[in-house]
Formats: structure tokens, sequence, C-alpha cells
């Protein structure tokens, strides 16, 4: 349509028209959360693109909560409390609080920048990557102990550079291995206990 040929209150009408249908597309959009947290206090979630979770300021699950994360989702801070469960799959998450009994499973993620764990707590995090190397914590930029892991995850090969926050955080956390390397670790061992004998 050439537009130089319509007059300024038929030109007012499709610019008006214009404005109403981009409102109605965005209303049918997912939901984004708002700066209020999210709370989950039972049941279970997905966060994927093609449901209302898909984009999360601030989440907290507690009790026996279950969570999957999927790719081209994200978490700002997510805090997780008694006997909370996430595997994650992919996505986006920046910051990572455990507490209690809380367990975490990482089978991929574009970026975790900071995983915070209770030293009283029993929380556990499993990373299924190929482990890079273990940086301890350093006193200047890290001063609550912790350090840093480096890997790759076993899903995509994607590096990965996760900052651990919180006294011991370390010993929380295990690094699952692809399996061959498991089994040249096993064959290993056999071999050591062998020439033991």
């Amino acid at each position: 349509m050439d537009l130089s040929a319509v007059g300024g209150k038929e030109l007012f009408m499709y610019k008006l028209q214009a404005i109403i249908s981009l409102i109605l597309l965005f209303a049918a959009l997912p939901v984004i959360s708002n700066a209020d947290p999210v709370i989950w206090t039972s049941g279970d979630y997905e966060i994927r693109s093609n449901n209302e979770w898909y984009h999360i300021i601030e989440l907290q699950t507690y009790n026996d909560v279950t969570v999957k994360m999927y790719e081209s989702t994200s978490v700002n801070q997510f805090s997780m409390y008694d006997n909370s469960e996430l595997t994650v799959y992919g996505g986006g998450m920046t910051y990572l609080n455990l507490y209690d009994n809380a367990t975490a499973s990482f089978l991929g993620l574009s970026i975790l920048a900071e995983l915070y764990i209770d030293p009283a707590s029993t929380a556990q995090v499993k990373l299924y990557a190929n482990f890079d190397r273990f940086e301890p914590s350093d006193q200047y930029n890290d001063p609550y102990g912790g350090g840093h892991v480096y890997g790759n995850w076993l899903a995509n090969n994607m590096p990965f550079n996760i900052n651990l926050v919180g006294s011991g955080a370390y010993s929380h956390v295990q690094i699952v291995p692809e399996p061959t390397i498991l089994t040249l670790f096993a064959l290993g061992s056999l071999a050591v206990l062998r020439r033991r004998k």
C-alpha cells in the first residue's frame, strides 16, 4: 500500500490499528514473572519455552517440589529449600542457592555464575560433565570460601565456569564424567588392585 497518497486521518487510523495489533500480540505471549518471587511449595514443574514459566526473575522451592528446566529459558535467582529437586537440561541461571536437603543435577546450562551451598546443609549438586580443573577459593574475590570449577557439559560439550560460594561448598559437588571415562577409571583401579596382590 502506498501511504504517501493516504490522508492524515487515514494514516492515523493505520498507525492506531498497528499499535492495537502489537498490544494484542504481546498480550498473547507467555507470562514473564515480575520482580515478585515465584514460590512453589508442592508439585512438579517444568520451566520450558512453550509454557508460562520460561523466564523467572526469582524462584523459591520448598518441601518436595520437583523442577525440570530446559533450553531457551532462564531463572535469575533460584533458592531451593527442604527436599526440593532440580534437573537442568539447558537454559540459563545466574544464582543458585541450596539449603537443607535440596539436590540439583546439571546436564547442561548456558551460564551459572554463582552456586551457593549452605555449609550446614546436606544439599548435593551433580554436574554431568567432563571435569577440566578446580581452583580453590580466592580470598580476594571469594571471601566466603569455595572456588571455581571448570569443565564441559556432557550433553552439548559447552564449557562452564561455576563460582562456588560458601565454606566447603565444593565438598557438596560431585562431577559425574562420561561412561567411557568411568570405565577407564574402573579398569585402572582393577589394575592397581591386581598389582598389589
